[in-house]
């Protein structure tokens, strides 16, 4: 950032794919919104989902429809499954 620029917080959204994590042991759900609070962003929603691609891309497809939301962050504990879901490929 250049001295002339000022500090814009983002909006964001944390997406945990996992089969086996609750929220009560989302460590890496937890990690990423604690790091993006610490930045200066915006938590803006929160989801833990079973690995079901369907599922994931109801999520992301609403998210990334809401004008207010800048980006999604994603951790996954069955990182084929998230990847796979996006259209992407390992």
């Amino acid at each position: 950032m250049s001295a002339g620029t000022d500090f814009i917080p983002l909006q964001l959204c944390v997406l945990t794919v996992s089969d086996t994590r609750t929220p009560a042991n989302d460590s890496s759900g937890d990690y990423l919104v604690e790091s993006l609070a610490a930045a200066g962003h915006v938590l803006h929603a929160r989801a833990l989902l079973p690995d079901d691609r369907y599922r994931l891309r109801a999520i992301v497809s609403q998210w990334i429809a809401e004008p207010a939301v800048d980006g999604i962050l994603v951790t996954a504990y069955d990182i084929e499954t998230a990847v796979e879901a996006g259209g992407g490929k390992l």
